[in-house]
């Protein structure tokens, strides 16, 4: 073990990431293992060749190329939580850490470039990410619901790699491990590097439960 060092996996790295967006790498933990979780999985799970939408109802959220955006009903369906007060609390804390980001999906009048556009991009008028036009905000860029237009939500996107590729796996463990030890401390992801700065291994997790130490 003479020379070794260690390093952030990149798995790990975005899990350290997310853990400092939401306080700490237990409430991350606890976020993939709660009632949110499936939810969460929405916005990648989503990802198809199927014509944009399909499978997807209108209320729920919609799909934008490869994109998932869903709404606070589709959050709360994909999730099998109650439209209510308590949710409700859950998603703006979500939102307030940056882990959703809340915004409309809007048309561009000059290229007809259909994107997200965050809600702190948005004023009376907004830019369209490809072309660069400003355009007014009207029922023309948001299509439907034609009285007002419907919020959505983006899952940050490092979430949405973390999900995709399975990074969320080890915290699931970390959470398990967590709620059956009275002492516990863990660590991301990372990997063992010789002294020619090569990997020569690496964790998924490493913890310290009561006492007891497990790597995986």
């Amino acid at each position: 073990m003479h020379g070794m060092t260690t390093s952030l996996s990149t798995p790990g790295a975005h899990a350290e990431l997310l853990a400092r967006l939401l306080g700490n790498r237990a409430e991350l933990a606890e976020l993939v293992s709660g009632p949110l979780a499936a939810g969460l999985h929405s916005f990648v799970a989503e990802r198809t060749k199927k014509p944009e939408g399909a499978g997807l109802p209108e209320e729920h959220g919609c799909v934008v190329r490869t994109e998932t955006f869903l709404t606070f009903q589709g959050i709360c369906e994909r999730s099998d939580q109650q439209v209510s007060v308590d949710t409700r609390d859950k998603v703006d804390h979500l939102t307030d850490r940056g882990l959703f980001i809340r915004g409309l999906v809007l048309g561009c009048a000059h290229c007809t470039h259909v994107s997200f556009v965050p809600i702190d991009n948005l004023g009376s008028k907004f830019r369209c990410q490809r072309c660069l036009s400003d355009n007014n905000l009207t029922r023309e860029r948001w299509h439907k619901p034609f009285a007002e237009p419907q919020w959505f939500y983006d899952l940050h996107p490092t979430a949405r790699t973390l999900l995709s590729e399975n990074g969320h796996v080890p915290l699931l463990l970390s959470h398990y491990l967590r709620q059956r030890s009275r002492r516990f401390a863990d660590a991301a992801e990372f990997n063992l590097l010789g002294d020619d700065n090569r990997k020569k291994a690496e964790t998924d997790l490493l913890a310290l439960a009561d006492e007891q130490l497990s790597v995986r």
